[in-house]
Parts: structure tokens; sequence; C-alpha cells
């Protein structure tokens, strides 16, 4: 593979909660963890929340000896522009930091480094922060391999939605006790959904919300998708559909309409909603690649 130097890195750093709440509503540390206690939260907790600052603040200390300031971007400074021109998308934090960067990405492969491995599934991540520097020295050689990564787009009435979706999207009801109604075609097979809504996911998504509705993984670099209707309701005037959930493959065309008479959504990613009202159509089509970049070490 062609080399990939030191310099040509960027790295895209989430803040721990710690840090990040204390952004979000305006206290202090010390503050914010009588906050805590005051929302009830157990001691066991707090203290999870402590230990994974502490230690999210040693891997920075590592990120920030091996790159220059100018190769370090923090979550909350993050802008998309930032990532042109560089050769590789370094990302520290956890699957939903690395969701949100990787939209932003089209040929530019990226390396996910999960952040607090004792509490955190790192599902998506490759690495972790004591191999990052083994990781950089590798692809310096060359040595590391392009793994690419099925996603797809969500088309609503004629228009794509701007972020290729890597894991999921969430079809349904935004109000959970409203009843989903989606009018489903795959291939030459329809039916109508009434329940919870559905989701359609990619192997990169079968470890996320998706296991926890069927037990069903797949390879991240599969072509095949799957969906799945959530919670159907079955009665004497509604039978059990014959393919609840299936696989289908990378090109073939899922359409969706919605039936939805309260407040029909989108959800791509759990990072973007888009309304989906009565009578609108979405299509799953085929997205670009995400290219993962996995060092030989």
């Amino acid at each position: 593979m062609r080399s990939i130097k030191k310099s040509e890195i960027v790295a895209v750093v989430k803040d721990s909660k710690i840090d990040y709440d204390c952004r979000r509503l305006g206290l202090t540390p010390l503050k914010l963890f009588k906050f805590y206690k005051r929302s009830g939260y157990p001691e066991s907790k707090i203290h999870d929340i402590q230990t994974s600052h502490d230690l999210q603040r040693q891997g920075k200390r590592v990120i920030a000896s091996l790159f220059t300031p100018e190769q370090l971007i923090s979550r909350g400074s993050f802008k998309p522009a930032m990532l042109r021109n560089w050769k590789l998308v370094v990302t520290f934090g956890g699957d939903n930091h690395m969701q949100y960067i990787a939209r932003y990405l089209g040929k530019t492969p990226i390396l996910g480094i999960n952040a607090d491995p004792p509490r955190s599934e790192g599902a998506l991540t490759q690495i972790t922060v004591n191999q990052l520097n083994m990781a950089v020295e590798a692809m310096g050689k060359g040595n590391y391999k392009i793994e690419e990564w099925n996603r797809f787009n969500v088309k609503l009435g004629g228009q794509v939605l701007p972020f290729p979706v890597l894991c999921e999207a969430f079809l349904g009801e935004h109000q959970v006790e409203n009843m989903s109604r989606l009018a489903i075609r795959s291939g030459d097979h329809s039916f109508l959904h009434k329940g919870s809504g559905m989701l359609v996911y990619t192997g990169a998504g079968s470890t996320g919300w998706a296991h926890a509705v069927e037990h069903i993984t797949f390879e991240k670099t599969s072509c095949q998708m799957r969906y799945i209707t959530m919670h159907p309701y079955i009665g004497k005037l509604s039978p059990a559909p014959d393919s609840p959930h299936a696989f289908f493959a990378r090109g073939k065309t899922l359409s969706i309409t919605s039936m939805n008479d309260a407040e029909g959504v989108i959800i791509l990613d759990a990072l973007e909603r888009y309304a989906f009202p009565e009578g609108s159509t979405a299509r799953i089509v085929k997205g670009p690649f995400l290219r993962l970049a996995i060092p030989q070490i």
C-alpha cells in the first residue's frame, strides 16, 4: 500500500462526558458532580464517569505527543472542511463519534481508536490508544490494508438525504405511543406493517441497535443489507407478514411509503432526523463505501 506519513494524518478527538456536560450545562466539574448526585446518578456510575474521563485524558496526551497542534481537532470545534487534504482521519472516541465523523468522508480512509475500552464496546473501532504509535509507524511503511464497509443512502421525495448511513436507519413514528404504518416493497414482495417502525441496517449496524431487536450479525464488508419490522401488530384482520425481516443486496431498492398520521420520521445513524409525512416514499439506495485503514500491527 502507499505509505501514509505521520504529517498526513489528522485526529478528531471527542470530549469526555465530563468535559461535554460542563460545556453543555455551563458548570464547573465540582458543580457538575453535585448535579449528577441530585439527578440520581448512582455512586458507581459517577465513579465510572470519572475513571473514563481520566483514561481519556491520558489518551489525549498520547495523541498530542504524536501529532502537531495543527493535526488535532476537538469535536467541539470540528467543521467538515477541516478534513480536507488529509490522507488519513483518526477518530478518538467511541462508535457514535466514529459514525459522526465518517458521514463527512468519501475516499479518505478512517481509523477508529476506542477511547475507553473497559467501558465502551468499540464495535466499529480498530485499535486502542496504546497501539497508536505502532499503527502510525505501520502506516508510514505502507503496512496496512483498506477495508470497504457498506453504506446506503436514503432517497426521500426525489432528494437524496445529505449523509450516507453507516449503521442503521429508523423509519416510523417519532412518538412511541403512536402506531407506525408503513407500506414496504422489496423486489416483487410488498406488505403493510403496523407496529413500532422498522430498521434498515448494514453489517456495521448489525452489532448495534438492530442486534437488540434480532441477534443476527454479518460482516461489515458485506454488500448485503437487512430490514426488520419492529413489534408488528398481529390480529384477526392483520395476519403476520410473510417476510417481516429479510436481507437484500446492495443495488437492490427497498421502498417504504409512510402511512404515518402523527409525526413520521426517518432517523439516520441516531444522528439526523428528517420528517417522513404521510404519503411520502423513502427508497434505500446504495451509498459510497466507507474506507477503513487497518494497520498491520
